[in-house]
């Protein structure tokens, strides 16, 4: 099992959260932009070195960080599923916190996002908020709609004759995440894909057969400050927290801003995200 160093978390308190949802629920009654109104699609094009021809333009869509709840209707989501199978992408990635904490909101999410489909599969990991909910109602209502979620498991797709493994790791933050048992039984020179929900495990990862690492969780900050930057990132989610970054090892990792909102339930300069990544080889100018 990987060693994972978790950092002393510290939680701040319940006057915080309530004295920065007053402001932010001001600011977005006051700024329009506070709460934007359509998601916006993000193409991304990575290049990877050595990349099988089998693979050359894949489509992956990501999306994560639904957070369906009191201040994510599940309406809004079947918006973005729309737009994003209007993409018409090869590959599917989810990448957690499906619900805001309470799992009376599972059965409506999951029929929010139960007309994904895509020819190489729908493939789903889970966050943190997912774990704050009764997990098993969750769970039930997403492999209902045929998107049961990976647990520390790995999946293979072909195209064009070239193997493509779908690696699942568990929530990092719940101490679930267990890279060498979601490996078990791939062979260790096949090129993966994987889905984890938090950005900064990318930092634990040593496989250099690893194309790029998705993930969610840190919403991009949700407030946005021009010069600054994000004010709002969690563990796990502060030093990949957007965009697309490449490691040491080749690997690349793109973190999406996610469609949903957490606490404070407002966005600023940080819209919602639809991602649309394609793998093509790297020139001798990337």
């Amino acid at each position: 099992m990987t060693t994972i160093q978790y950092p002393r978390r510290s939680r701040p308190s319940r006057l915080f959260w309530g004295v920065l949802g007053l402001a932010a629920n001001s600011v977005a009654r006051l700024w329009p932009r506070a709460t934007p109104q359509e998601p916006v699609v993000e193409r991304i094009r990575v290049p990877i070195a050595g990349l099988p021809p089998g693979l050359h333009g894949l489509t992956i869509a990501q999306l994560s960080d639904f957070h369906v709840g009191r201040h994510m209707p599940p309406d809004f989501l079947r918006l973005v599923v729309r737009q994003t199978m209007a993409l018409h992408p090869e590959l599917i990635a989810l990448t957690g916190d499906f619900v805001d904490r309470n799992v009376k909101y599972a059965r409506a999410c999951a029929d929010a996002v139960a007309s994904l489909r895509a020819p190489l599969g729908v493939h789903a990991v889970l966050g943190n908020h997912d774990y704050s909910s009764r997990l098993s109602g969750l769970e039930a209502e997403l492999e209902q709609v045929g998107l049961a979620p990976m647990h520390n498991q790995a999946r293979r797709v072909e195209r064009n004759g070239t193997a493509l493994y779908v690696v699942g790791v568990d929530d990092v933050r719940r101490r679930r995440a267990d890279l060498t048992l979601a490996l078990e039984g791939v062979p260790p020179a096949a090129p993966k894909l994987l889905l984890v929900h938090e950005p900064d495990f990318a930092d634990y990862v040593s496989d250099n057969h690893f194309l790029l690492q998705l993930s969610g969780h840190s919403h991009g900050g949700q407030i946005r400050v021009p010069k600054f930057g994000p004010l709002l990132l969690p563990s796990w989610g502060r030093k990949y927290a957007s965009g697309l970054h490449q490691m040491p090892n080749g690997m690349w990792v793109y973190t999406t801003r996610g469609v949903g909102v957490a606490m404070p339930p407002v966005r600023i300069n940080c819209p919602p995200e639809i991602s649309l990544l394609t793998l093509e080889p790297a020139s001798q100018n990337d």
